[in-house]
């Protein structure tokens, strides 16, 4: 099979189609390839569609196996399940500093994957990739990334993450909840900062009423999954039939107050009542400066490059 090209920065994706890809395009572009795999792992499902994911070009680092140190880290996963009271994974809410968390309104074991943890398939620290078959609903739920990059910067904290999900052939209206938090962010650190929440999706295979919501959270507790200061809910609903229906989510904004450090935490929650309907989404959650100081540091900024050019 032939190669697949990334639209945002036109670098190809795989030299071929199988479980490996050399180049890495986490951060919103259209790539065309096997229905429902992971952009790093094309090939992995069977089928061919299209999948939207976020791509900021970046490239790099050639993807490592996925096949057998995910199957030895998921083997290590079932073993946990009886632990926690049905939460998949050993991993400890307070200790962590970046987990992602799955769920299904209709019961069954919580998917619970520390960085790094059982059930993560990226050995970098601040990503999280996993793929999750039959969570109660849903035949194949990808967390394509989760990407944290606490302590921040000074331009903005921020927490993405992207993923699809794709309903099973059973009838119902499923509530699939992804969560993904991280702490221990200082930076932006000064007053006054503001919490930010947006992304984009599309919804394929539909027949019936479907919907997505997402919401982000900020706290200055440096407690994960802790809702301090909420960004006001983005949702999307649609009864289209058949044809992908894309959404998108504007920034919205709400002043934070607290100090450091702090926990940034997101939750996308899909309901497809559709067999087999798909959803594709990435949604980011950020704190930022407020514009006023943003632009008091671009003074700043100019006034250090004149006195350099003077001195």
């Amino acid at each position: 099979m032939g190669m697949s090209t990334c639209g945002a920065c036109t670098q190809k994706l795989g030299e071929k189609m199988n479980n490996r890809g050399p180049l890495r395009h986490v951060a919103a572009a259209t790539w065309t390839g096997v229905d429902g795999a992971l952009p790093e792992t094309p090939g992995r499902q069977k089928g061919s569609g299209k999948m939207q994911f976020r791509c900021d070009g970046r490239t790099g680092s050639e993807m490592r196996k996925l096949g057998s140190s995910f199957g030895r880290k998921a083997s290590i996963a079932a073993a946990a399940v009886a632990l926690g009271a049905g939460v998949l994974g050993v991993a400890s809410d307070a200790q962590a500093a970046f987990m992602l968390r799955v769920s299904s309104s209709l019961g069954g074991p919580v998917i619970l994957i520390n960085d790094n943890g059982a059930g993560d398939s990226d050995p970098a620290a601040g990503e999280i990739i996993t793929s999750q078959p039959g969570i109660a609903g849903y035949s194949l739920v990808n967390i394509t990334v989760g990407v944290s990059n606490s302590p921040g910067s000074p331009s903005g904290a921020t927490l993405q993450m992207t993923n699809f999900a794709r309903r099973d052939a059973t009838v119902g209206s499923p509530v699939l909840t992804i969560q993904l938090a991280a702490n221990n962010y200082t930076d932006p650190g000064s007053a006054p900062l503001t919490l930010q929440s947006f992304g984009a999706g599309t919804i394929a295979s539909n027949t019936g009423p479907e919907s997505v919501t997402f919401e982000s959270f900020a706290d200055a507790s440096n407690v994960l999954w802790t809702t301090g200061t909420a960004s006001p809910m983005h949702s999307f609903s649609t009864t289209g039939t058949g044809a992908p229906n894309s959404y998108s989510f504007a920034p919205n904004s709400t002043p934070f107050a607290g100090g450091t450090p702090y926990q940034l935490y997101n939750v996308t929650k899909v309901t497809l009542t559709s067999p087999n309907a798909e959803n594709n989404f990435s949604g980011t959650t950020s704190m930022v400066p407020e514009p006023a100081t943003l632009g008091l540091l671009g003074v700043a900024s100019l006034g250090l490059l004149r006195r350099r050019r003077t001195a």
